[in-house]
């Protein structure tokens, strides 16, 4: 066996990486720089950062400017900055906002005036976590639309030849490609995804070939055999060649955007370079590892990047695999990744190894076709258009058929501690047994495996109060039923999009059964907008019907909510006090508006609220309701109708105080009738009515109630068998 001594370095690297961050401990040494800025991004201040910019990048609706090496004028590190600038539809500067200056270009210095921001980490499950995304990128601060002027222009440097030449060939893939091709072929030529659709993104993830659209390891391969040819019928001696081809793959590298994969690729390739000039020959696995090694010295945050874990897993396993069939081979690299791709997509392709099998032989083609239309066009570029047609005809096929994808959710840490002792297990036997009864024995059972990461069905009952800055979200879950009650935000951009559902999809749930909007402010139906605008698309959920208040169908957003759920097949019921719905022991019973008594009432006093009964358990949602709603339920609840008999009065364990924590709600006298055990707030960090109100925090204290913030522990979890419950936070318990 071969001493690997880089492998141990790398491995003894990686738990001390693991240690540190257990501990909290900056894993970057400008981290400990920058508290001066942190502070002024704290305290929401305008202000003013001077650095030289590096990047201009292209997203959906903006532009994305990052500079580095910036410092506040007070002299305080703030290392980078991404700067966010709008834009139109069709990707000119024309639609920056008056007053922020002109779009600079790489190599310029320039001088932002904004609010410092830092970027919030992630509080609900599922949610993307910005803050750690800020630290993979090296770039710890934000400032969206600032105010912006040129104070030298980088006319002439490295870094404004290298973007103008990665635009030039922006330019001519649109211009030689049709649209629905260009976006696939600029990601796969250039690694620039930023013309690629979102339902293109899907198509081919489901297809289990999403990292077709990034460059990897095989661009590397068809440039440097190209480069090394040519180099060689010019001539060039052989040590020579070798050389100048790293330089034009470093080149490639620089104007591809430095990917995780390629960098991988490149770090391999270079070892390799290296063990042939000094003729010995390359360990895969001591190359690997020092490509890895290589990277996590120059970022540490990069052990926690999705990318650079399927990266590197992947080509562990391409090692791991070695010697194998073609198809057990394709089979042990789809089991092997299948943990990883269902933590961050919660999903599984389930065809992923036949689609993988027919396409990838297919990619150097597409790539060399590609590649040739650039200068010319013709018959190479009609070529290419009509493999990348095909291919997606391929996978929409694909999509089509039953069971095209697995479900599996976020799973749990036993399931995946499992899965990997059984597959390490399939792994060690099939090397072992014969060859006749691999295929029969090893491949079925690790196949079967799979079955762990499904996601498992829900078996008891679960409330999850998700942080969506000041707003509402609930999303009630168990046996039999789905129920989401409100979701939007006036802090936070996207409730339903970025919160809401990446969490259904992280607990493996497909269909809302019953969709709540308690009343039509925006901080309650933001979210819902979006979600009924997804509802049947691959990036949604669908909807089971959406309920409102009767009375106010046609308030405020209320209305434009039916109209959205209608076009999308999706039935309206109006709800007022009396109605109620059961799914096994869960059962959801309306409290108010009282029917017919709303009129002269705001929505917040007429808003709908929601007994929600588990077996023993008792939760109580109040959704805004204040003033008249308050007074009127009280009146309903100390008649003791809410159990259904007037000999027993119903408490509950769990309120959702109404109106975010409003001081002119959920009095002393509600309290002492609901009597809960605890209480959740939802409402948004530093937000400008100063919710929630120390009153009321003062009244919750006087009636024994223990008191969850998602201001303060990001999202609320409520367990409950119908006898026992828990509660856990998303920031800690």
């Amino acid at each position: 066996m071969p001493k690997r001594p880089v492998l141990y370095v790398m491995l003894g690297w990686i738990a001390g990486i693991l240690i540190l961050r257990l501990f909290s401990v900056p894993l970057l040494p400008w981290e400990r720089q920058i508290t001066a800025a942190s502070e002024t991004a704290a305290r929401r201040k305008t202000a003013a950062v001077t650095g030289v910019v590096t990047e201009v990048r292209p997203a959906a609706k903006s532009w994305l400017v990052t500079v580095r090496h910036a410092y506040l004028e007070d002299g305080s590190c703030a290392h980078a900055v991404k700067l966010v600038l709008a834009k139109n539809v069709s990707g000119g500067s024309g639609g920056i906002p008056e007053g922020a200056g002109v779009l600079p270009s790489a190599g310029d210095r320039i001088r932002a005036e904004g609010v410092l921001r830092i970027p919030d980490p992630a509080s609900n499950p599922g949610q993307y976590d910005a803050y750690l995304a800020s630290r993979i990128e090296a770039v710890p601060f934000t400032m969206i639309y600032p105010k912006i002027s040129i104070l030298r222009s980088g006319e002439g440097t490295v870094r404004r030849f290298h973007e103008r030449v990665r635009d030039a060939l922006r330019r001519r893939i649109r211009r030689v490609y049709p649209s629905d091709v260009a976006g696939v072929l600029g990601a796969m030529l250039l690694g620039d995804g930023s013309a690629i659709g979102g339902d293109i993104r899907e198509l081919y993830a489901d297809g289990g070939i999403a990292h077709l659209l990034v460059v990897s390891s095989l661009h590397l391969q068809l440039l440097s055999a190209a480069a090394g040819f040519a180099l060689l019928r010019a001539g060039v001696p052989r040590r020579a060649a070798a050389l100048l081809s790293v330089l034009i793959l470093f080149a490639f590298l620089l104007l591809t955007g430095m990917g995780r994969s390629s960098l991988r690729a490149f770090a391999v390739f270079l070892t390799g370079a290296f063990a042939r000039a000094l003729n010995r020959s390359a360990d895969p696995l001591t190359s690997l590892s020092f490509a890895a090694l290589t990277l996590l010295i120059v970022n540490p945050y990069y052990l926690f990047e999705s990318a650079f874990l399927l990266s590197f897993s992947a080509a562990f396993l391409c090692i791991l695999v070695t010697g194998m069939g073609k198809l057990s081979a394709a089979v042990f690299l789809y089991c092997g990744t299948a943990p990883l791709c269902a933590a961050v997509f919660f999903r599984l392709p389930s065809y992923g190894i036949l689609c993988n099998l027919i396409v990838v032989p297919a990619l150097p083609l597409i790539l060399l076709a590609g590649a040739a239309a650039l200068p010319f066009g013709g018959l190479t570029a009609s070529a290419a258009v009509w493999m990348i047609r095909l291919l997606n005809r391929f996978l929409t096929m694909v999509r089509g058929l039953p069971f095209s994808v697995i479900r599996t959710g976020r799973p749990a840490g036993i399931r995946l501690i499992l899965y990997i002792i059984l597959f390490a297990a399939a792994v060690f036997y099939y090397r072992k047994m014969r060859a006749r009864r691999r295929k029969v024995l090893a491949i079925p059972a690790i196949l079967l495996s799979l079955l762990i990461l499904r996601a498992s069905p829900v078996r008891d009952f679960t409330a999850v109060f998700l942080d969506v800055g000041q707003g509402d979200g609930i999303v009630l879950s168990a046996p039999g039923c789905t129920a989401v009650v409100d979701c939007g935000s006036s802090t936070v951009s996207g409730p339903g999009t970025y919160r809401l559902l990446p969490y259904l999809k992280s607990r493996g749930l497909t269909k809302i059964d019953l969709l709540f909007a308690t009343h039509g402010d925006e901080d309650h139906i933001s979210g819902i907008r979006e979600v009924l605008a997804a509802a049947g698309q691959e990036d949604g959920v669908s909807v089971g019907a959406l309920v409102l208040p009767a009375g106010m169908e046609t308030r405020n957003g209320l209305a434009e909510l039916m109209e959205l759920a209608k076009e999308a097949g999706i039935p309206v019921r109006a709800a007022k006090r009396g109605d109620a719905a059961s799914f096994g022991k869960l059962d959801l019973e309306i409290l108010g508006p009282p029917a017919g008594g709303t009129a002269g009432w705001d929505d917040n006093a007429a808003c709908l609220v929601i007994g929600v009964h588990y077996g023993s358990f008792d939760l109580l949602l109040t959704g805004d309701v204040e003033a008249e709603g308050e007074e009127a339920l009280l009146s309903y609840l100390r008649g003791g109708k809410t159990s259904g008999t007037a000999e027993k009065r119903v408490t509950y364990e769990c309120l959702k105080v109404a109106h975010h924590g409003s001081a002119y709600s959920t009095g002393a006298a509600f309290l002492a009738e609901t009597d809960p055990c605890f209480a959740v707030i939802s409402a948004g960090r530093g937000n400008a009515y100063g919710h929630p109100h120390p009153e009321l925090l003062v009244r919750l204290e006087e009636a024994g109630c223990a008191v969850f913030r998602t201001d303060e522990n990001g999202a609320v979890t409520v367990r409950s068998d119908g006898v026992n419950y828990s509660v856990g936070t998303f920031f800690g318990d």
